[in-house]
């Protein structure tokens, strides 16, 4: 087959373009993988563990190197009794002198007031201040009660009424007026002929007061009472002496405030004197034993040591190197036993993310809860995918990875490695029940191997918490196998790869949507099985996916069940519709089926790899019927060949285009009557020339050579089905002759 066309840009050329394209997006998945593998594998070792006070240590954790941890308790007691002692520093303040003189004034003109309004002491009582003061509180029967008494002993009777009325004047005016108790009780202690000399003896009392007494900061300014009683005039009566001091303490501001900054670097000079209290921790010592609970005390020399060990950068160099040599070693093993996996991008980006997302949850939970690490996870889904021999090959690496990273204790991996192994070796993928039993094997395998583990190396477990470990791992082993079994539809939408189990039930003939295919469009459904015959044979000769293939070539036409009599395979020799119709509502029609089948596909919710392959087998070709009606009825100028073009994508496996081009090979050698083979290989060239010709295969990534052996396959497939066939010799009765035999021989 001659596959150099005669245009600008050979169809040979785009694809050696696509191809470019396709190695440098191959190029930056497994660069991007890389980088993610180095960060999965550093970055626990960055995260401090969050262990927690009363939680149970599932592991020894021992002391990498001798460090002198500072007792940080110890330490922060001592500075702060330092800290305590230090006296503070005081500065004097004056600024509130004036205004104690003025509120004092302000006092003294109260006091005055009353006793210009005849709140004064009445003589003919002779009572002190408190005393009267207490009669103006009483009621009138109280009163009375009392002035008997003191007018029995002291005064004529006669003068009772007269008391009466004064008292009562003074209470009306103190009722309509506001004074404080201690203005009244000097106004009437006071009296008016001594009250020059009390207010210059008071305000005299008060200038001492300010000038010598040191005030501090205080609570409550009573406290201020005692010394201020010492500054009044001794010759005052204790009452007098007592409101005195009430009124000028509640007067009163500090006026010795702490020097803030003498006081804070007197502080800071203390503490800084004190010296940290150290103890010493060993290289190698457990710091905290396995099973044990952590105590407060530990879990202060466990964030000091997981704070020092790490040295940053010989350790990237480390996890770096070991994973460079892990990829160059399944890249070997891919390249030489798998290169129909290593050529997929999507088959590398489902490894690759399987891989990453599987050492950062390793990471996450190498400290707390490690029986739930999902690494059998990881190699049962790679077997499901890819088979035993990659999944040994990838788990291996990813092992190695997660020992050289101190991820997981070695008792640990040791048991994870028999878990991984066991998912591959026991996987059946001809057995339905496979998993779960998969899942109870690899179950038993990590639960009694660690068990196992623990019992040898740590002699002091107690046996709750062996069994604890058991039942834990067994556990976790399930859960792997489940969260396996849950992931693989994601997979394999996310991804647009397949496992075998799905192909297989999706190419069974019972399937619904092939069986209302057959029964709504049988010319398309038989169409659709010649095409998967001949995308099968083409998928093998390149060492493409031949189950995806035929799958897809099954799948490929269902849109055209919703109005099959606009294709021909269905009209079965009735009249065509499009002969009525004008070229862009044949268009329509035709068209419609690929929308049509994209519906039905969501519908029935089949796979994104099998979608596909409804619009990618046609990719952007031209419907060169009806764009040669409307040519013919408008002129070539006044037609555009882009609207009558499929509206893609282009295809971009190899097999969506192997389905292509069986697609369009069926249909032509269908429509040849009683063809040689040479026939059918030049018709079969033709298409694929003009499909190379129409940029087709731009997005597929097939070769010049990948061609050339899908052609070849078609036409072995032609030759097969229809082969020539001997000719019976005919009789007049129309049977077959009877020969009768020599009976000696």
């Amino acid at each position: 087959m001659d596959l150099k066309p005669n245009i600008e840009i050979s169809g040979s050329e785009l694809v050696k373009n696509q191809g470019d394209q396709s190695k440098l997006a191959w190029y930056l998945i497994i660069l991007t993988g890389f980088i993610f593998v180095v960060v999965t594998a550093f970055i626990p070792h960055l995260l401090k563990p969050e262990y927690q006070v009363g939680e149970i240590a599932k592991k020894n954790i021992v002391a990498n190197k001798t460090v002198t941890i500072v007792d940080k308790t110890k330490t922060l007691l001592l500075r702060e009794s330092a800290r305590q002692k230090v006296i503070p520093i005081f500065k004097e303040d004056r600024q509130f002198d004036n205004q104690s003189r003025r509120k004092l004034a302000l006092k003294i003109q109260a006091v005055e007031t009353l006793q210009a309004n005849n709140i004064k002491p009445y003589d003919k009582l002779n009572l002190n201040g408190f005393r009267y003061f207490q009669l103006l509180l009483m009621d009138d029967n109280e009163l009375n009660e009392s002035l008997n008494k003191l007018f029995n002993k002291k005064i004529a009777k006669n003068y009772v009424a007269e008391v009466k009325n004064i008292i009562n004047s003074q209470r009306q005016y103190l009722k309509n007026n506001h004074f404080e108790d201690t203005e009244i009780l000097i106004a009437l202690t006071v009296k008016p002929s001594q009250f020059g000399a009390f207010k210059a003896d008071l305000t005299n009392s008060l200038d001492r007061i300010l000038d010598c007494l040191q005030r501090f900061p205080v609570e409550h300014k009573n406290i201020w009472e005692k010394p201020i009683i010492e500054f009044l005039p001794d010759n005052w009566p204790m009452n007098l002496r007592y409101q005195c001091a009430k009124i000028i303490s509640e007067l009163l501001e500090p006026n010795c405030l702490v020097d803030e900054t003498k006081t804070k670097n007197l502080c800071e000079t203390a503490v800084s004197q004190v010296n940290p209290v150290y103890f010493k921790v060993d290289k190698g010592s457990i710091v905290v034993k396995k099973g044990s609970t952590i105590t407060s005390d530990e879990l202060k020399i466990i964030n000091t040591i997981s704070g020092e060990t790490l040295k940053f950068w010989p350790y990237l160099f480390v996890i770096t190197l070991t994973t460079f040599a892990s990829f160059l070693f399944c890249g070997l093993y891919l390249l030489t036993f798998e290169p129909k996996t290593i050529s997929q991008k999507s088959g590398i980006g489902l490894i690759l993310t399987c891989v990453v997302v599987t050492m950062a949850i390793t990471g996450l939970m190498s400290h707390k809860l490690t029986e739930f690490v999902p690494l059998p996870a990881l190699s049962l889904i790679l077997t499901i995918f890819f088979g035993r021999n990659l999944a040994c090959v990838i788990t291996l690496p990813v092992l190695i990875l997660l020992f050289c990273g101190q991820i997981l204790e070695s008792g640990v991996l040791i048991s994870y490695t028999l878990a991984c192994y066991a998912a591959i070796l026991f996987y059946n993928k001809k057995n339905r029940n496979s998993i779960a039993l998969t899942g109870i094997i690899v179950g038993l395998v990590q639960a009694s191997s660690i068990t196992l583990i623990l019992y040898i190396t740590e002699s002091n477990l107690g046996l709750n918490f062996l069994i604890y470990q058991f039942l834990a791992n067994f556990a976790g082993g399930l859960v792997s196998c489940i969260i396996a079994t849950g992931l693989l539809p994601f997979l394999e939408n996310i991804f647009g790869l397949l496992t075998p189990d799905s192909l297989a039930q999706l190419v069974e003939t019972d399937q619904p949507l092939l069986r209302k295919l057959e029964e709504l469009a049988p010319g398309t459904y038989q169409h659709s099985l010649a095409v998967a015959n001949l995308a099968e044979a083409g998928a093998s000769a390149i060492d493409g996916d031949v189950n995806l293939a035929r799958a897809g070539a099954l799948y490929h036409d269902i849109g055209k069940m919703v109005k099959a009599e606009f294709f021909i395979e269905n009209q079965l020799g009735s009249a065509n519709p499009h002969d009525s119709l004008e070229p862009e509502q044949s268009r329509d029609k035709v068209l419609a089926h690929v929308t049509d089948g994209l519906k039905l596909a969501c519908k029935y919710k089949l796979p994104k790899a099998l979608q596909d392959f409804i619009p990618m087998h046609q990719g952007t070709s031209l419907m060169a019927y009806f764009y040669h009606k409307a040519c013919v009825r408008d002129g070539v100028d006044k037609v555009d060949p882009n609207f009558y073009r499929y509206p893609g994508p282009k295809p971009n496996t190899k097999e969506t285009a192997i389905v292509m081009m069986a697609d369009v090979s069926e249909a032509a050698t269908h429509s040849l009557k009683e063809p040689t083979e040479d026939e059918v290989k030049n018709v079969i060239s033709q298409v694929f020339k003009t499909r190379l010709d129409d940029g087709q295969f731009t997005d597929s990534g097939l070769t010049d050579e990948d061609l050339e052996k899908i052609e070849n396959a078609f036409v072995r497939v032609w030759r097969t089905l229809h082969h020539e066939r001997l000719k019976y010799p005919s009789t007049s009765t129309g049977k077959m002759a009877i020969y009768k035999t020599n009976n000696n021989s």
